[in-house]
Order: structure tokens, then sequence, then C-alpha cells
């Protein structure tokens, strides 16, 4: 025979499960919903926003006055803004 207290905990137990799958859910819900505003949001202007600022760090990174260091640095972080821009629009070749 189960007692009052061995009923509640099985009820908070079930409670307490569902409460965390509808907390996995809402964070499903709200990281899809970022990503997909995130890739369907993008025009053109943007694009090509996103364009001229890799330029322009292209440019700087190749600047004759820019140190090695700084040269270096630039690059790396020039690539890497290439490899979001080729994540985000895949459908452009450079």
């Amino acid at each position: 025979m189960m007692t009052q207290g061995g009923e509640g905990r099985q009820i908070g137990k079930g409670g307490c499960l569902g409460l965390i799958l509808l907390s996995i859910l809402f964070a499903v819900v709200v990281f899809g919903s970022i990503i997909y505003v995130y890739r369907h949001n993008a025009t053109p202007v943007s694009r090509a926003n996103e364009q001229q600022a890799i330029d322009q760090c292209l440019a700087r990174a190749n600047a004759a006055d820019t140190s090695p260091a700084d040269r270096q640095a630039l690059m790396e972080n020039c690539q890497e803004m290439q490899k979001q821009f080729l994540k985000k629009y895949p459908d452009v070749a450079r």
C-alpha cells in the first residue's frame, strides 16, 4: 500500500520531467528562430555591406604602413570574416 507521501513524489518527478522537457523545447524553438532569422534576413544591402567590410579589412592588412605583426593579425581576422561570409552566403564563389 502506497502512502500519501509516495504518491506526491511520483507526481513531483513527472512534473519535473515535464518542466525539463518543456524547457528544452523552448530553448530549441528560441535558437531555431534566431538561426532562421539570421539566415533568411540577409538582404542584398547587408550582403554588400559585409563584402565591403571584408574588402576594407584586406586593404588595411595590405597597406604599406601596416607592420608585419599587425598584417598577420589582420589577415587572420579577414580570413575569419571570409569564412563566416561564405557560411552565411554559400552561393557566393570567391
